[in-house]
Formats: structure tokens, C-alpha cells, sequence
């Protein structure tokens, strides 16, 4: 039996698949676990069925707390998990069987203090069959410094190295630090300050956590303010990579400014209605930006450019409305 694995789960208004996401959990592979639920003032029936959780397995501890949102929720599990390992899961989803197994041998192989493995986007109410896998097919690829940093910039910018529900973590990667309370995105802002944390991450490129994509998830309701803190995590990342990796600061910046020319789009009508002139002043530093940035990469992202510079508006249009 292995080290023991804490695994936090936040849980808000995901009765529907609350039950999928637990039994998922507590039928791992890996059996040394707790499983940390916790409640952040669900208004619906999550709270009776995580206590129901916690009768029916005692690995199951349920933490009941008055809502404040994503980050809070998980930082209240970090401060009672007693694992020398910690994984993140959001209530609506689930995980392969093999998930933890599989993350803790590799990142025991390999010394790694965070395993990565992959995510694969399921409809809210398809089936997924598992993917059956044998030790030989599972091997990791171990990322240090520049190349775990390529991960999460520029055109090579992979979602799997960025969120958090997909990793398993030592714990001491976490001794002092803490999901930021009341931002959105909390993972963009999250992911800069773990990896600065560690010498060396480890990445399986195996289906281990199913993403559950359904309409009423907040990350799919258009928020300015979201995509404000979205920004200035990308902007904290651009500034902490160009003083570290100067080869990667063009990659940095292009996420920043890429992310930037949508904002600048999309909210277009409401910025100008604020402060016309401000709005103006941030398009043509956006504009610039493009000239400076854009021309490092391939065809396709310098014509999404020479859109936003000749208009922004059509910019939202074209490349944002049809995914160009």
C-alpha cells in the first residue's frame, strides 16, 4: 500500500452527477485515500448525499461551509487534508479507475513532485468506456524549467498542464500556498505559482479524467469580469516567464495579448460606453502588440491579426464567432 492520497472534491449544485463523481473516487485502483468533500453551501441535495458518502465509506470525510466559491472550497481542503499526496476533482466530474495509480507510480518512478495526466471532454450524460491500459503503455515524459514553462505558453499552450483536477500534487508543493480567494480562473493564476515550486513534473498521455461538459457550468456563461482575472493571470505568467526564460517571452506575451484581442472584441460596445478614449488607447496598444507579436507564428494566427488591426469589430466577427 502506498503513501496516503488526499482527494478534494468541491461540491456546489452538481446533484445530478454528485453520486458518478464519488463512486468514481472510492472505487480507485488505489485504495490508500481520503476523500475530502467539501460542501460549499450547495443549496440542493449535495450536502445529504455527501453525508450519505461518508456513512457508506469511511475514507469519506464531508465539510460543510457556507458558499464563497471554487477556490475557498478547495483552500478548505487543502488545510484539513493529512495525504503526502493531493488531488483535486470538481463535483460534476469523474475519473478513469486507474487515475490515482497510475499518476502516483509515475510520479514515484520518475521523483516528479506533480503527475499530469489527461483530460478528455465528455457530453454532461454520454457514456465513456475506459480505456484499458497496460504497464508498458503507460510511460511517463518528465518536463523541467524551460520545457514544463513551453507548456503553458504561446501556440504550445496545453490546457492539460493548467488545470488542477488533473494532477496529482506532493503535498509540500502546496505548504504555503493557496488558491487565490474570489478570482475566477483560479487555476491560470494557480499553475505559475506551483511550477515555480517544483524541480521536475511528469506527464502520462492517458484519457485519466473525464472533463463533464454541460451548459449550466459557470465557466460557460460570458462574464467580463471572469475574463478580467483571466487576463491578469496571463499577464502575471507573461511577466514571471520573460525574467526567467527570455526564449519564451514572446510566447507569454502572445497568450496574453491573444486572450486580450477577444476581451477588446467581445465587450467592445460596453469598454467604448465606459471611456471611449481609454478604449481606443487600448486597442492601439493591442495593435501594436499584434505587429510586434504575431508575425513570430504561422499564417493563420498573422491573418487573425491583420483583422483586429484593421478592425476590431470585425475581428469579433470573424475569428471569434466563426473560430477562425
Amino acid at each position: 500500500m502506498g503513501q496516503l492520497v488526499s482527494v478534494i472534491v468541491a461540491v456546489y449544485k452538481v446533484e445530478a452527477y454528485l453520486n458518478r463523481c464519488i463512486a468514481s473516487i472510492v472505487g480507485q485502483t488505489y485504495t490508500s485515500l481520503e476523500v475530502i468533500l467539501v460542501d460549499d453551501g450547495s443549496p440542493d441535495s449535495c450536502p445529504a448525499i455527501c453525508d450519505a458518502w461518508a456513512k457508506k465509506d469511511a475514507r469519506v470525510r464531508v465539510i460543510h461551509r457556507r458558499n464563497s466559491g471554487l477556490s475557498d472550497a478547495r483552500n478548505a481542503g487543502l488545510d484539513t487534508a493529512r495525504g503526502a499526496w493531493i488531488a483535486f476533482v470538481d463535483g460534476d466530474d469523474f475519473l478513469h479507475r486507474r487515475n490515482i495509480e497510475c499518476l502516483y507510480d509515475a510520479a514515484v518512478a520518475t521523483g516528479a513532485q506533480i503527475a499530469v495526466g489527461k483530460m478528455q471532454r465528455v457530453p454532461a450524460h454520454g457514456r465513456v468506456v475506459q480505456e484499458e491500459m497496460e504497464p508498458a503503455d503507460i510511460r511517463p515524459q518528465v518536463l523541467a524549467g524551460q520545457k514544463l514553462f513551453e507548456k503553458i505558453v504561446g501556440d504550445t499552450y496545453d490546457v492539460n498542464f493548467v488545470v488542477a483536477y488533473n494532477k496529482l500534487f506532493a503535498r509540500e508543493v502546496w505548504d504555503g500556498l493557496r488558491f487565490i480567494s474570489g478570482r475566477s480562473h483560479e487555476d491560470e493564476f494557480a499553475a505559475t505559482a506551483y511550477y515555480t515550486r517544483v524541480e521536475k513534473v511528469c506527464f502520462l498521455a492517458r484519457e485519466l479524467y473525464y472533463y463533464v461538459q454541460r451548459e449550466g457550468s459557470i465557466m460557460r456563461k460570458p462574464s467580463r469580469e471572469r475574463e478580467m482575472d483571466a487576463l491578469e493571470a496571463l499577464r502575471l505568467r507573461a511577466r514571471y516567464v520573460g525574467s526567467v526564460y527570455p526564449d519564451l517571452k514572446t510566447g507569454a506575451q502572445y497568450l496574453y495579448w491573444n486572450r486580450r484581442l477577444c476581451y477588446l472584441s467581445v465587450w467592445r460596445k460596453c469598454l467604448m460606453d465606459e471611456n471611449r478614449s481609454i478604449y481606443a488607447e487600448d486597442v492601439h496598444a493591442a495593435k501594436a502588440a499584434v505587429k510586434r507579436i504575431f508575425s513570430h507564428y504561422g499564417w493563420k494566427t498573422r491573418l487573425r491579426g491583420m483583422i483586429f488591426v484593421l478592425s476590431p469589430r470585425l475581428y469579433g466577427r470573424i475569428v471569434i464567432r466563426r473560430k477562425l
